[in-house]
This record gives C-alpha cells, structure tokens and sequence, in this order.
C-alpha cells in the first residue's frame, strides 16, 4: 500500500514540475526557473 503511494506520489510530483516548467516558461521567462524549483515544495505542501 504504501509502495504504491509512493509511486504516485512520484509521478504527481513530475506533473506538477511539468506543468510549472511549461507554465512559467511562457509566462515568466527562462530567468525565474529557480524560483519555481523553490515554491514547488509550498505548492505541494497547499494541495
């Protein structure tokens, strides 16, 4: 059970990271990555 939440714990994690790569490079620029890197931790923290 936990194996497999582990997993998709993983996969969920890459989606987000995904999705704030795509996003935030057309909105914000190549410049601000770091930041999304750092704020990925309070994103996951307020689903």
């Amino acid at each position: 059970m936990q194996t497999c939440w582990k997993e998709r714990e993983s996969d969920f994690t890459y989606l987000i990271s995904s999705f704030h790569l795509l996003f935030y490079k057309q909105i914000e620029g190549r410049r601000e990555l770091p930041r999304i890197y750092n704020s990925k931790k309070i994103f996951l923290l307020l689903l």
